[in-house]
C-alpha cells in the first residue's frame, strides 16, 4: 500500500469516526430531551445520598457511583475504550493507540501523561504498562457531567486539577478544580454505544 492510498483510507477512517460521533450525540440529547418540562430519565441523581458528598478526589466520585451501578466499572475496562488495544484478527498484530504511531498526536508512550489526559480513567503513567485496574479508576464524569465545568487537566494523567493551577504556563490564567459541591445535579446517561468527547483543558474555564 503506498503513503498516498494509506493517507486517504486514513482520512476517510477519521471523516465516519466524526459522523459516527455526532450520530451517537445527536441520539443521545434526543433521548433524554425533557418532555412537558419534565425529564424523561428514571432517576434523579440529586436524591442519591452517596452523591452528596463531600469528596476530596475524582475517584471518590467514582466510589460513589459504583454504590449503585455496581459493573460499570468492569464493563468499562473490557473495551478498546479503556485497554486502548486492539487485536487484528488477520494478522494477528496488537495494534490501538498505545502501540502505533498516529497522525493525531504521535506516539503515546513516553508522552503519557499527556496523551492518558484524554483516557476515560485516572493515573495511567506508563504506556508499556496496561491501564489502572482499580474499581475507582474509570472516569464516569467524563460521560456524564452535565454541568460544563469538569475537566481534565492536560498532564495529569486523566485527572482533574484538585489545585488551582496555571494553564497555558505563562498565561496567567488559573485553572479552577471541579465544584464537587455541584455533583448531585451534573449527571446524564449516554445512549447508544459508549460515545466520549473526553473534555480536555485547552478551552477550560478559567480565572
Amino acid at each position: 500500500m503506498n503513503n498516498k492510498r494509506a493517507l486517504r483510507m486514513l482520512f476517510s477512517l477519521k471523516c465516519l469516526v466524526l459522523v459516527a460521533s455526532l450520530v451517537f450525540a445527536a441520539n443521545g440529547s434526543a433521548s433524554i430531551a425533557p418532555v412537558n418540562g419534565k425529564s424523561t430519565t428514571t432517576a434523579d441523581h440529586s436524591k442519591f445520598k452517596a452523591l452528596q458528598g463531600p469528596f476530596d478526589r475524582a475517584e471518590d466520585v467514582t466510589a460513589a457511583c459504583l454504590t449503585c451501578h455496581t459493573e460499570a466499572g468492569e464493563q468499562i475496562r473490557q473495551t478498546t475504550h479503556w485497554t486502548w488495544l486492539y487485536e487484528h484478527d488477520e494478522t494477528g498484530q496488537t495494534l490501538g493507540k498505545s502501540k502505533v504511531i498516529n497522525s493525531f498526536c504521535g506516539m503515546t508512550i513516553t508522552n503519557e501523561p499527556r496523551c492518558t489526559s484524554c483516557h476515560v480513567g485516572y493515573g495511567w503513567n506508563d504506556m508499556r504498562e496496561p491501564p489502572p485496574q482499580a474499581e475507582n479508576a474509570v472516569d464516569c464524569l467524563v460521560c456524564h457531567d452535565t454541568t460544563g465545568e469538569y475537566w481534565k487537566f492536560p498532564t495529569l494523567a486523566g485527572h482533574p486539577t484538585y489545585i488551582p493551577r496555571e494553564w497555558p504556563k505563562g498565561s496567567g490564567k488559573m485553572v479552577q478544580p471541579p465544584d464537587w459541591s455541584a455533583l448531585p445535579g451534573m449527571w446524564a446517561p449516554v445512549a447508544g454505544p459508549i460515545a466520549v468527547a473526553a473534555t480536555s483543558m485547552e478551552a477550560a474555564p478559567t480565572a
